[in-house]
């Protein structure tokens, strides 16, 4: 192990002897880079070595380029600034890392983005080679190698073939799909662009043999036209074939005894390429893998929507939609959409267009209903209304919009088929609209209709609760505040009368109820009693985020006592979240006078529960007892943590770093008065004075303004109970330079 890591110091030495002639680090720094990189060299050497300890090296390794980068803007170097040697050892590590973690993806990725953004060309082709090796099924992997083909190779044949790889690996990704329709997109637009630039008129180029497309996925006829002639089925392909290529493609290929017909829809007098011959064969292969999958049909349309001069593309995806769900509600308020989502970018702006394709749109959408009248076709007719009328900036179109959406919701209401969503959809729309009234007035219809929902007696309770202190002689319109508010007695029976409507309660509504009876100031008593009833009818995530807003609620009204009663009553009622137990802690540590007691009771109910997985509890807890002093404890925890931990490698390595790192912040120079534990006062005591004198003569030991920071802090030991740990700390001159090494 010394052995190799002698060899990679020998490595550095050129690169270290660059930087220091050319002054970008002095000679001692340059010692504190050498101990720093051995310590970590032997880190990546020994035989246990983990992830951590390569990616520590790395994170020490962009701090020391970074600090290099700013020295040499600052000192004007251009040339032998020590950017290769820092670029050459960072992908050495990098290297390592990966040979013995070649699994891990992500460490790939992170690879990638690093030789991207350092620009460097090689190691980018022989990376993604490598990493597509041992990672052929990560689709995020294909399509960054088709991008790095396409955008800075401006190779589309690369791109094409890396892609058709990716899919004969990966048949039903629909990432790899929708990423090759964009490039194709992509590349044809460019090449449009450039025929306009160069004053080529696309009709003048045919193409003369589809040699190289496979016809049994393009479309032989367009949507809609019939062909009385019998086709003869072509030879099936095992896969996808080399598509078209028409920009690119060899002239000898294309001799007029091998050509093949053309597809029906593609005229003689057109190209094939600028038709959008290569998107539909991708289209066809992808939904003959995912026949069924309505919402990647939606996405691929949405990539083809978002370029110009598509429409035959589109033709065929809606005709493949109405071809293949053909009762589906969804498909057919996505086909009704079709004049307004097609809608060309450049007439967007125009604002008649917008309101006829609008107009056209609702009227085909109208038609639908007067075919297929159901509930959930109106929810998705006012969910596509309100999403017209959220981002119509006319207020010709939007005035017009909103009263369609009016009708709508009346509409619904008076067939009887208006649900809990519409309902809440109106709620919503009105309060997004600024009509309070009128929502009050709509959620008093709500519960009459569906007295049994929760949802909808919430969003009534909100509202009554918002206007419960406003003045009452506020005025909209002919109405006023004091015609909508109730008395507190009133709010209260009408959350009675909601518990026992609702078939089936939420933690909203008690949380609501929670809340009226803390700003009526109902007994405490029957405060905690409300809590019980709440908790015996929820149930999991529920339940839990009902004890944590009880627990934010009642820690400020109720008696310390009280809210030690509360949570005592809900560690009875299964499951307790973590998080509910961290709330706990934070309470208690946030009272006048500290238990440590029960804080340490609290976190030990806690381990008892998360204590085998969860390797942050035990850090928590670890840190808050160093932070009290009690260096026996945390290291009791210590010892305690690896034996009930199922995997303790990883809590070591963090129990590692915190201990190496600054020292946890101590409570005893600010909350020692605040602990009960009366054993430790004295105690205590004595720390506070300690830290009160290390502080002082940390004051007056300040370092020179320019003086750098080279050294690296020296491993703490824990100190004795009782004692501050003697390691100087960072004095506030020894941060005034920006660029001191800190690594």
């Amino acid at each position: 192990m010394a052995d190799g890591v002698e060899f990679y110091m020998e490595q550095m030495i050129p690169g270290l002897e660059e930087l220091q002639t050319a002054e970008i680090f002095t000679a001692p720094e340059i010692k504190a880079i050498v101990k720093k990189r051995r310590d970590f060299e032997y880190a990546i050497a020994r035989p246990g070595k983990t992830k951590v300890d390569f990616f520590r090296y790395l994170e020490y390794e962009f701090n020391l380029d970074s600090l290099r980068k700013k020295r040499v803007e600052r000192l004007g170097i251009t040339k032998k600034n020590g950017a290769v040697h820092c670029i050459r050892h960072i992908t050495s590590i990098f290297v390592r890392c990966l040979r013995k973690f070649k699994g891990d993806s992500k460490i790939w990725l992170q690879f990638i983005d690093y030789c991207t953004r350092i620009g460097s060309v090689t190691a980018l082709n022989r990376t993604f080679a490598e990493a597509l090796q041992y990672h052929s099924t990560n689709h995020k992997l294909w399509i960054l190698a088709a991008s790095w083909e396409y955008e800075h190779n401006l190779n589309i044949s690369a791109a094409r073939t890396l892609l058709q790889r990716a899919l004969r690996t990966l048949p039903k990704s629909q990432e790899l799909y929708l990423e090759y329709c964009r490039m194709e997109l992509m590349y044809r637009e460019k090449i449009r662009k450039r025929m306009e630039l160069m004053g080529i008129d696309q009709a003048a180029l045919k193409a003369k043999s589809t040699e190289g497309i496979d016809l049994s996925l393009v479309p032989m006829k367009p949507a809609g036209e019939e062909d009385d002639e019998d086709q003869q089925p072509e030879e099936e392909d095992d896969g996808m074939k080399e598509l078209l290529d028409l920009p690119e493609g060899d002239p000898a290929a294309t001799e007029a005894s091998n050509a093949k017909p053309l597809p029906s829809y593609i005229s003689s007098s057109t190209n094939p390429f600028f038709e959008g011959a290569i998107i539909l064969v991708v289209y066809n292969a992808a939904i003959a893998k995912i026949p069924s999958d309505i919402s990647f049909r939606q996405k691929m349309l949405s990539v083809v929507q978002a370029f110009p001069d598509t429409k035959k593309i589109q033709d065929e995806i809606y005709a493949s939609l109405e071809r293949d769900f053909p009762e589906n509600e969804d498909v057919l308020i996505l086909i009704a959409r079709r004049p307004l989502d097609s809608l060309p970018v450049q007439k967007k702006k125009d604002h008649d267009a917008v309101f006829n394709a609008t107009r056209e749109t609702l009227d085909n959408i109208d038609n639908e209903l007067l075919r297929v009248d159901t509930a959930s076709m109106r929810q998705k007719y006012i969910e596509t209304l309100i999403n017209l009328v959220n981002r119509e900036e006319s207020s010709d179109v939007k005035s017009f919009l909103s009263k369609k959406l009016q009708s709508a919701f009346q509409d619904a209401i008076k067939s009887k088929q208006a649900t809990e969503s519409i309902f809440l959809l109106q709620i919503r729309w009105l309060l997004e609209s600024g009509k309070l009234f009128e929502a009050l007035d709509a959620t008093s219809n709500a519960v009459k209709h569906i007295a049994s929902s929760a949802s909808l007696w919430v969003a009534r309770l909100k509202l009554l609760f918002q206007i419960r202190g406003a003045d009452s002689s506020l005025r909209i319109g002919s109405k006023s505040v004091k015609d909508y508010q109730l008395s507190d007695g009133d709010l209260i029976a009408t959350c009675e009368q909601a518990v026992k409507s609702c078939k089936q309660t939420s933690e909203g509504l008690w949380t609501i109820f929670a809340q009226l009876s803390v700003v009526t100031e109902a007994p405490q008593e029957k405060i905690l009693q409300l809590f019980t009833r709440g908790a015996k009818q929820l149930k999991g995530d529920e339940l839990d985020s009902f004890k944590q807003r009880f627990l934010e609620l009642s820690s400020k009204v109720l008696s310390s006592d009280n809210v030690r009663k509360f949570y005592e009553k809900a560690f009875e009622f299964h499951p307790t979240k973590l998080e509910f137990y961290s709330k706990c802690i934070e309470y208690e540590n946030s009272q006048v006078k500290i238990d440590v007691r029960r804080i340490r009771q609290l976190y030990e109910y806690a381990i008892t529960e998360f204590g085998k997985d969860n390797d942050n509890l035990w850090l928590e807890m670890i840190k808050w007892e160093l932070g009290l002093g009690h260096m026996e404890e945390a290291s009791s925890l210590y010892w305690r943590a690896k034996k009930t931990l199922n995997s303790p490698d990883n809590f070591v390595v963090k129990h590692s770093v915190m201990m190496n790192s600054e020292e946890p912040e101590t409570q005893m120079g600010s909350s020692s008065s605040r602990v009960q534990e009366s054993s430790d006062e004295d105690e205590d005591g004595d720390s506070e004075q300690d830290s009160d004198e290390d502080s002082d003569e940390e004051a007056s030991s300040e370092e020179e303004e320019d003086e750098v920071q080279v050294e690296t802090p020296a491993k703490r030991t824990p100190a004795k109970k009782g004692q501050q740990s003697s390691s100087p700390r960072n004095t506030p001159s020894s941060k005034k330079r920006s660029d001191k090494m800190d690594m």
